[in-house]
């Protein structure tokens, strides 16, 4: 799970909290203000970023209530790191490829959201995630289809919806597809990806 708001994933370090004004479920960073709350009895108590604005915002006329509005500065709190090769939006525009897939992990399949962006290929848990778990330059991976080995199935899933990328160094990803045309723009879209294209001239 993760934050409502700056979407950041809850840790043992990262911990949840509630907005005593909206509910949402935010971490220490969106949560770490305080405004009064009519139904609190204008009681100071934590609230959310957004919600401290529109509070703020509100009672900016009310004398008695601005002073129980506290602000903390949270510039030198240390949040979770976040590699700059993550910070792609799941929704990236001019992604040549992205949708659901499911991944072979151990014995099990997982649905992740990817999306095939300049030749590298992100994974997100959901579509509307803005930082990725994983990524993977594809360039130099060996794309094959098991519609080509004449499987009927393979793990539980029709063979014409699987594919692997497999790499010396790295081992192999297993995908599946929803369905045909899916999977066909999907091995379509990473083929380019992971050859360089022939020089003409």
């Amino acid at each position: 799970t993760m934050c409502q708001l700056c979407s950041n994933e809850f840790t043992l370090v990262n911990r949840r909290h509630h907005c005593r004004a909206c509910g949402k479920v935010v971490c220490s960073q969106c949560s770490a203000n305080k405004a009064p709350i009519k139904y609190r009895q204008f009681e100071s108590v934590k609230v959310c970023s957004r919600c401290f604005d529109d509070l703020k915002l509100r009672y900016r006329n009310d004398p008695s209530l601005l002073p129980r509005f506290k602000k903390r500065d949270t510039s030198r709190t240390v949040g979770k790191y976040i590699p700059q090769r993550l910070k792609l939006s799941a929704n990236a525009e001019e992604s040549q490829m992205s949708g659901y897939l499911k991944q072979k992990k151990g014995a099990r399949w997982k649905t992740n959201w990817f999306v095939l962006k300049d030749r590298v290929l992100y994974t997100y848990k959901a579509s509307e995630d803005t930082v990725a778990v994983e990524t993977v330059p594809v360039l130099g991976w060996q794309l094959e289809t098991l519609s080509d080995k004449n499987f009927e199935l393979y793990e539980g899933m029709s063979a014409g919806l699987v594919f692997h990328l497999s790499h010396p160094g790295r081992g192999a990803m297993v995908f599946c597809a929803e369905n045909d045309n899916f999977a066909e723009k999907w091995m379509t879209a990473l083929r380019e990806a992971t050859t360089l294209e022939e020089s003409t001239a």
